[in-house]
């Protein structure tokens, strides 16, 4: 397994998970696919769509003591897609 990404987890400023893994999945074939650029994704597009963008990377790949995310290259690919699909929308190739 390898690191995905970690993040601040401070009552403060709530989970910066969606931010952290979006950032440390950059580069995936998923997101080059998809032509997902962190940069370019909006605070509200992230905003809307945080608690199925976290639900989803803990489903797929290993959440440790809530500030980091783990998970080998399928795990990774998968945690991928679906952030692609959420901040996107469905992909049209992939569900004919």
């Amino acid at each position: 397994m390898h690191l995905i990404a970690g993040w601040r987890a401070d009552g403060e400023h709530g989970s910066e998970m969606a931010e952290a893994v979006m950032w440390g999945l950059t580069g995936n074939r998923e997101f080059v696919i998809r032509n997902l650029r962190p940069l370019e994704v909006a605070a509200e597009r992230l905003d809307e769509e945080r608690a199925r963008l976290e639900a989803s990377a803990r489903a797929y790949a290993h959440e440790v003591d809530g500030v980091a995310l783990f998970g080998d290259v399928h795990e990774r690919n998968r945690v991928a897609f679906e952030f692609a699909q959420l901040l996107l929308g469905v992909d049209p190739v992939v569900n004919q």
